[in-house]
C-alpha cells in the first residue's frame, strides 16, 4: 500500500477527484453514484454506493482493483471498465491521464467522506 501523500498533494489530489468523479469532463461517476445529498443523475439498473460513505467502506487495496477493473472482482457489474490495458486513462487533461494518480485523486477525494464538495 502506498504511504498517503502529504497533505498539501491530498488537497490537489481531493480537488481533482472532484473533476473526475463529475459530468463535467469526468468519468461521470455521478451518473449512478450519489455524493452525500447530492443524488446520483441517472441510475438505470445498478445505482452504486453513495460515494460520500464509500472511504469508510473500502480497503484502499481493493478500492484499486475495483477502479481499475470491476469486472475480474464482479463479473456482473455493470461499473464501466475506464482505465486501458497499460492503466492509463483516457481523461488526458486530469492529471495528464496518469491511471496510478488518478485512482489516488478518486480516493483523497472519496476520504472527505460527507465532507466532500458537490461534484460539477
Amino acid at each position: 500500500t502506498p504511504p498517503d501523500p502529504a497533505a498539501s498533494d491530498a488537497a490537489v489530489l481531493a480537488q481533482a477527484g472532484q473533476k473526475l468523479v463529475s459530468a463535467n469532463g469526468g468519468f461521470s461517476c455521478i451518473s449512478c453514484h450519489g455524493v452525500g445529498d447530492f443524488a446520483a443523475t441517472q441510475v438505470f439498473e445498478a445505482p452504486g454506493i453513495n460515494l460520500a460513505y464509500s472511504y469508510e467502506r473500502l480497503l484502499p487495496d481493493y478500492y484499486r482493483r475495483w477502479l481499475r477493473a470491476p469486472t475480474s472482482i464482479d463479473a456482473e457489474s455493470k461499473m464501466p471498465v475506464y482505465f486501458d490495458e497499460t492503466g492509463r486513462s483516457p481523461l488526458p487533461d486530469i492529471l495528464e491521464g496518469d491511471g496510478p494518480r488518478t485512482v489516488a485523486a478518486i480516493w483523497e477525494y472519496l476520504r472527505l467522506g460527507t465532507k466532500a464538495p458537490r461534484p460539477e
